[in-house]
């Protein structure tokens, strides 16, 4: 019994450890790719884990408050911002998510002239997106 268990330990660590390691790249990109004096623009369900104050300061806005703004009223109140997505694949609640972030970039794109800064797929289903929106039109 003994040696089942330690060779399904043996068999989960590699797992474990891979998922570790894609968490850690995934939270390093967001952090060498936005500025922490630069409000983040996020999908929470996919993103609060990775942006946690643990790992460094940001100022976050939710992507709920943004769908309720006009792109330019949303510049005007936070100034200079990143937007930093995660698309995820894993279960139909995420590729919902995922559905309402391309929603939501066609919105800024339409509106604001938004600067690619960084795209990257992690592991499996998991394709982080980071813009800068650099100016809004009034109009």
């Amino acid at each position: 019994y003994g040696g089942a268990v330690a060779l399904a330990a043996l068999a989960v660590h590699p797992i474990a450890r891979r998922v570790d390691q894609t968490a850690q790249l995934l939270v390093h990109d967001v952090y060498a790719y936005t500025d922490e004096n630069r409000p983040l623009l996020v999908n929470p369900r996919a993103m609060l884990e990775n942006t946690s104050p643990v790992y460094g300061r940001r100022r976050l806005v939710f992507r709920n408050v943004a769908d309720t703004m006009r792109a330019v009223d949303l510049a005007k109140r936070y100034g200079p911002m990143s937007v930093v997505l995660l698309d995820r694949s894993d279960s139909e609640m995420f590729r919902m998510d995922s559905g309402e972030n391309a929603r939501l970039v066609e919105k800024l794109h339409a509106a604001c002239d938004l600067r690619p800064l960084h795209e990257g797929t992690y592991g499996r289903g998991l394709r982080l997106r980071i813009f800068e929106v650099v100016t809004c039109r009034t109009t």
